[in-house]
């Protein structure tokens, strides 16, 4: 299965447990991997004929920004669920971080893959 990419989207939103978390928004990044046929674009060269990485970058921008979660792991869940509804692809893995305050660890993450039902 081929792969489109999109690393280090970067987004603001309301993500944590503790309340000053709840407070203001803060910056996540977002890699995705987009398992797709690609074929059709790589004979065509026509953008109608793949997945349009910047409307999937809105479009999950978007989805984060408007999102407010307790857990990296919800926000994870509901890029790949928006993901799976809206494009044509098999299978979406997403990588999320958030920035730590916890001395001597930069950033908390998870990378959870999940596919079309079929």
């Amino acid at each position: 299965m081929d792969r489109i990419l999109i690393d280090d989207l970067s987004a603001r939103c309301i993500v944590g447990e503790e309340g000053w978390e709840r407070t203001a928004p803060q910056e996540v990044r977002i890699s995705l991997e987009l398992a797709c046929d690609l074929s059709a674009a790589g004979r065509t060269d026509r953008l109608g004929d793949t997945v349009n990485y910047a409307e999937v970058a809105t479009t999950v921008r978007k989805y984060i920004e408007e999102s407010r979660f307790h857990l990296i792991e919800a926000l994870a869940e509901g890029i790949a669920d928006t993901c799976l509804a809206r494009f044509p692809v098999a299978s979406v893995t997403v990588r999320l971080f958030k920035p730590s305050h916890l001395p001597g660890v930069a950033e908390f993450g998870v990378t959870l893959t999940r596919a079309r039902a079929e």
